[in-house]
């Protein structure tokens, strides 16, 4: 015996004496073989190649058709990760087998996929651009590439076992096997389907999403790339993998035995696989999984160490040491056994690791037996991929693993490299004892600019041997965050790593793009480095899905992981300068499930204590919690059907969506507005819950919010992003009212400045994620809009889109977004998006634009909640055609074209009015009697409310007030009553006798304390002021706003507005006096004037001493002489960007500067006080 021992150590020693890999020309033959014996190692392979695939919603098994299988619950993504099949195939899928048993759990007439194989792509469809096996209702469907599917129907049956085996060569044709069987073939030559190397494969499900997942058991999957007989067919359908009984102790100096515990002999070789001489690094990375370092770098070969050795029944073998010490790099020890296509890994628990899985990045195993499963000498950056760090970093962390089952001592050396330039080059002297990790910080010897560099290791042993570590990628970004920058951003429509798009954006000053693409760990890593890799900065689009939006505690657990995870990530990735939840919507679809109809249910009983309450407040009569339905469930709709055919009304629920919302909220309207306030605080609590779980692992580095688009149609939820978010981000068009844009200015300049108020008020950063411009935007446009922004506070602007994307149509015209067409041509305004990306840098490096403060407006302009409920309610999801909508857009432009800034405030903002003078309430017809009251105790502390137009004609359960308006408290609050409110246009007569239009007639009016300002053109009160404490109460009995929405509102309605503000002692910020000769040219637009100008200023402050204004003239030029209401003082003007001087100075009606701008042109005024600081608290 001894003999035999020494005989199989020397065996063991010359095996691995000066071992190399030569260059083959031709692929190694590969064979992976997955046994799914054990939970913890579904991803192992037996087979005599090693595949390391990643178990993904599936740690399961099941009783196999040999011992055990893997159990896939059919839930989206469960399965197995085969990384890198490249290199398992080649750069296409040109010859191969795949054999496995397959057990569904049922018959299912959907698509199912086994197995997967496929090119990234954005098409989630099983439409052929793949290699798959799959099941469709009991067929079994396969094919190596497009156009050459086989069927095999009747193939499955529910809880039995099929074998099912492909084989394919794209010289000869391919074949389907069912049970050994061929049921189906094809021969000839096609073209097989093309791989990305960093694409993983999938086995379970579909590879792009994880869609169409299959559900049941597999077993004893088999993949090699060669193309098998029919004989090899029968033998992989027929081998039975019994293991041998085999018992395994570590030995001395890293040798161990095996005894052979069994009846009966058997042969044993040992294998090593070192992927290190194969495969190029790096080795590990993202999966589109999470962001959790695994094993990435794909399938490699083994080399025989042993050749065979028959063990006897109760026999031993010791294998002694084994491998080669210059040989630093991941390595797996394995005990083979059996021969030809039976040949596979021993299966024992000694073997196998003990903390899966074995190739996770924190790889601490708290006990190994026996030392053969190793990373080697792993030097990895600390920093997630791509590892990343901000100009004049210091140094560069690494973690150095010694998991060499052995103590070692060596010089670890260190160079940065750009190309083949050698930057800096740092050494380090290692001691490291087996297991042991250590953080090292190796300076970096000058300054790195922006972009990519190669990090190189060599390990460099006594004796003077240098060993080659495995190298990564640096990647540098401009420092600074979103409270710190001020520049231009842009979205691409091309492919995420496009490098000619990449590579212009950055030659045009471009400081961050909208990092597109999947949104998974693995293409998140791979487009984060493309952008990287050209100077820029990336914005995360967003990490969940407004689809997810549930009140289960499963679906809850997942955002919350999700989140956890992504902030993990993002954690040390300054490259990345924001990321979004859920995107643009503010609003998800309902779900009915029954976490949510419970959850409706249980809020309501918090809300109301008692059915009697509830009942009272809607008027129903309801005899238990459960007979209350979502609105719009099925069931409601069931029985909002049945209800209809009772009342022999005649009438069917509108098959059209927005009309069946409509009808059913106005057949049960407190229950309806009580849903959707139930609905949207699911929503609130789920933005919540996605923050506070990102926030727990990234604290804080990484902003997060979102990117509204049309906020004021959810203005409750907007307010409540306030709190959650860390910045305020808008995406929408401005200005626009040509054959294509969208919006009009009125609207759009209120989500900006509503967008400013609630996050800036906070100390919160502004952004745009999507500043559209068009094919058809003037020359000036993008110039116009970025000083416009820039004025309003806004500091990272993203123009949408850097290349051509159509959107659709629009007044049966191409809807383009772009700065350049299709061919990379750009469009007229693609040179002023160039000048604003230049001259936005300058100031930026001379002023620091988040330095310059809005001065805290006098004026509050109020967005109920409860109207922004019942906006969508009212119109069946249609929320811009609301009265509540046009009437807080009215009043708005009202306020704003007469220079007066305007803050934003809804229900519990009301009681943090502390230096506001006026609280405007614009058409508020449905809200709670608290708001009303405390609007009330406004005035009564001397400030003005002015309510234009209907107010308090319905209660926060969508119930008439009694007495109208607002109920008995606030009617006695005010000494007003009135019996009706309609809805209809009217005109309010002016002093001079012209009748100016709006709409609304209160009708019954009581007012013994009212003043009475203007009446309509039937003689009855349109304008009242009420005198409530020491303040007022300004009441347009008709609405005003809703009236004036046009570029150009009335200048009469002008006039009216400014000189009630005015009177509750508010001063405008600026005023324009139009030069004589452009009088004649201010038109509403819509009477057939396209080149009426849209004039605006933004007033902002620094250091108390310095004042910023930014001039914008949409549209049309404008000449004329702005008035500025500043402080006493001496003041002197420039051009902030040239400093020319600017003419200018004070008059009796204000500080006087001439202005004449083109049509989309931009001016920034400097203005400087000679002394003090007038500013301050202006």
């Amino acid at each position: 015996m001894k003999t035999a021992l020494a005989g199989c150590i020397a065996l063991a020693f010359s095996a691995f004496a000066g071992a190399t890999v030569a260059a083959d020309a031709t692929r190694p033959e590969l064979s992976v073989w997955y046994r799914f014996e054990a939970p913890g190692e579904l991803g192992h392979s037996f087979g005599t190649a090693v595949w390391p695939a990643t178990a993904w919603r599936a740690d399961a098994v099941a009783e196999g058709k040999f011992g055990s299988g893997i159990k896939l619950s059919g839930a989206p993504g469960n399965g197995l990760y085969l990384p890198n099949p490249v290199s398992f195939f080649g750069a296409d899928v040109a010859v191969g087998t795949i054999a496995l048993w397959v057990r569904p759990d049922a018959i299912d007439p959907g698509q199912r996929v086994i197995i997967d194989f496929m090119k990234d792509a954005g098409n989630t469809k099983v439409d052929g651009y793949e290699t798959v096996i799959m099941a469709e209702g009991d067929v079994i469907k396969a094919q190596p590439c497009l156009g050459w599917q086989m069927q095999a129907p009747g193939a499955l049956r529910a809880g039995e076992w099929t074998h099912v085996t492909l084989t394919w060569d794209s010289t000869t044709g391919t074949a389907l096997y069912v049970n050994g069987a061929k049921v189906a073939d094809k021969a000839g030559k096609f073209t097989p389907t093309p791989l990305d190397a960093y694409w993983p494969g999938r086995v379970g499900c579909h590879t792009p999403g994880g869609g169409y997942p299959f559900a049941g058991t597999l077993d004893e999957l088999r993949l090699l790339n060669r193309r098998v007989s029919d004989a090899d067919v029968l033998v992989l359908k027929d081998t039975d993998p019994a293991m041998p009984q085999l018992q395994i102790e570590a030995h001395e100096a890293g040798s161990f035995k095996v005894r052979n515990t069994g009846a009966t002999g058997v042969a044993l070789s040992l294998d090593v696989w070192e992927p290190g001489r194969q495969l190029t690094p790096p080795f590990y990375g993202f999966l589109p999984t999470s962001f959790t370092r695994v094993w990435t770098a794909g399938a490699a070969p083994c080399r025989n160490a042993i050749q065979p050795v028959p063990v006897s029944a109760n026999g031993m073998l010791l294998f002694g040491p084994h491998l080669d010490p210059a040989y630093l790099g991941p390595h797996r020890l394995r005990l083979m056994t059996g021969v030809g296509l039976a040949h596979c890994e021993v299966r024992a628990d000694e073997l196998l690791p003990t903390t899966p899985p074995w190739f996770s990045h924190l790889w601490n195993r708290s006990a190994e037996p026996l030392p053969l499963v190793r990373r080697g000498l792993d030097v990895a950056p600390l920093r997630p991929p791509p590892a990343t760090y901000m100009t004049g970093s210091p140094a560069i962390e690494v973690t150095v693993l010694n998991d060499l089952g052995r103590h070692i001592a060596c010089e670890l050396r260190t160079d940065v490299r750009r190309g083949s330039d050698k930057l800096s080059e740092t050494s380090t002297r290692l001691r490291l004892g087996v297991g042991e990790r250590r953080t090292l910080a190796l300076p970096v010897a000058g300054a790195l600019g922006p972009g990519e560099y190669q990090v190189r290791h060599e390990a460099i042993l006594d004796d003077g041997t240098a060993v080659p570590l495995s190298p990564w990628t640096l990647f540098i970004t401009e420092a600074g965050t979103l409270n710190s920058i001020c520049d231009v951003a842009a979205a691409y429509t091309t492919a995420p790593d496009d490098e000619a798009t990449l590579q212009a954006m950055a030659s045009d000053g471009i400081a961050a793009v909208r990092l597109a693409g999947k949104q998974d760990p693995c293409s998140i890593a791979r487009n984060l480095s493309a952008i990287l890799r050209h100077g820029m900065r990336a914005l995360c689009v967003p990490a969940a899905s407004y689809r997810s939006v549930c009140t289960s505690p499963a679906s809850r657990a997942e955002l919350r992981r999700a989140a956890a995870d992504r902030g993990a990530y993002l954690r040390d990735s300054p490259g990345v300068l924001q990321q979004l939840i859920a995107g643009e919507g503010l609003s998800h679809p309902p779900c009915y499930c029954e976490s949510c109809v419970q959850a409706f249910r249980t809020h309501l009983q918090v809300r109301y204590l008692t059915l009697d309450e509830l009942n009272r407040r809607w008027g129903s009569n309801y005899g238990a919690w459960d007979e209350i339905q979502p609105l719009g469930s099925p069931k409601d709709v069931d029985e909002t059907a049945e209800r209809l055919k009772i009342m022999k009304v005649a009438m069917d629920l509108p098959q059209d969506n927005t009309q069946r919302w409509k009808k059913l909220f106005e057949l049960d309207r407190p229950r309806a507005i009580e849903w959707k306030r139930w609905h949207d605080q699911v929503l609130v609590d789920w933005y919540q819950d996605f923050a506070l779980a990102f926030l727990s692992t990234n604290g804080g580095r990484t902003p997060i919010s979102e990117s509204p688009c049309w906020p004021n149609f959810e203005s409750h939820i907007l307010f409540a992003l306030g709190a959650i978010g860390d910045n305020g981000g808008m995406d929408l068009y401005l200005p626009g009212d040509r054959p294509t844009s969208l919006g009009y200015p009125a609207e759009l300049f209120l989500n900006f400045d509503m967008n400013r108020s609630i996050f800036e008020s906070r100390g919160k950063p502004l952004m745009v994620h999507e500043l559209y411009v068009q094919d058809n935007s003037p020359v000036g446009h993008a110039l116009a809009q970025g000083w416009w922004l820039t004025g309003r506070g806004y500091t990272l602007l993203t123009y949408f889109t850097y290349n051509y994307y159509l959107e659709g149509t629009r007044n049966k015209l191409p809807l383009v977004f772009a700065l350049k067409d299709k061919e990379g041509k750009p469009y007229p305004c693609y040179e002023s998006f160039c000048r604003f990306s230049r001259d936005i840098k300058a100031f930026q490096s001379r002023f620091d634009a988040h330095s310059l403060r809005c001065d805290p407006p006098q004026v509050a302009l109020f967005m109920g909640d409860d109207v922004s409920l019942a906006n969508a309610l009212e119109t069946g999801g249609a929320a811009w055609e609301a009265a509540g909508v046009h009437g807080h857009n009215g009043a708005y432009w009202l306020t704003e074209r007469n220079g007066f800034a305007t803050d934003f405030v809804n229900d519990a903002g009301l009681t943090q009015l502390e230096g506001k003078r006026v609280l405007i309430v614009p058409w508020c017809h449905v809200i709670r009697e608290t708001s009303l009251l405390a609007m009330a105790e406004f005035a009564r502390r001397g400030g003005t409310v002015v309510f234009d137009g209907a107010i308090g004609l319905l209660d926060d359960a969508y119930r008439p007030y009694a007495p109208l308006p607002g109920g008995s408290a606030f009617s006695t609050a005010l000494s007003v009553s009135i019996s009706a409110y309609d809805d209809q246009p009217n005109q309010i007569r002016l002093a001079d006798g012209r009748d100016l239009p709006c709409r609304g007639i209160a009708t019954g009016l009581t007012a013994p304390t009212a003043n009475v300002l203007l009446k309509d053109a039937a003689g009855n009160p349109a304008l009242i002021e009420l005198p409530v404490g020491k303040g007022r109460v300004v009441w347009f009995l008709s609405n005003l706003g809703r009236m004036n929405l046009s570029r150009a509102p009335a200048p009469a309605a002008l006039d009216l507005w400014r000189s009630v503000l005015e009177k509750a002692g508010v001063a405008p910020r600026w005023r324009l006096v139009p030069d004589p000769a452009q009088t004649d040219a201010v038109a509403d637009p819509t009477q057939g004037r396209k080149d009426v100008s849209l004039f605006d200023a933004s007033v902002r402050s620094k250091d108390g001493r310095e004042l910023f204004v930014f001039l914008t003239s949409f549209f049309g030029p404008t000449k004329g002489d702005l008035l500025l209401t500043l402080p006493d003082g001496a003041y002197s003007a420039t051009d902030a960007q040239t400093d020319a001087p600017v003419d200018g100075g004070a008059g009796s009606d204000g500080y006087r500067i001439p202005v004449d701008l083109p049509a989309f042109g931009t001016r920034v005024l400097h203005i400087t006080a000679a002394k003090g600081a007038p500013f301050k608290d202006w």
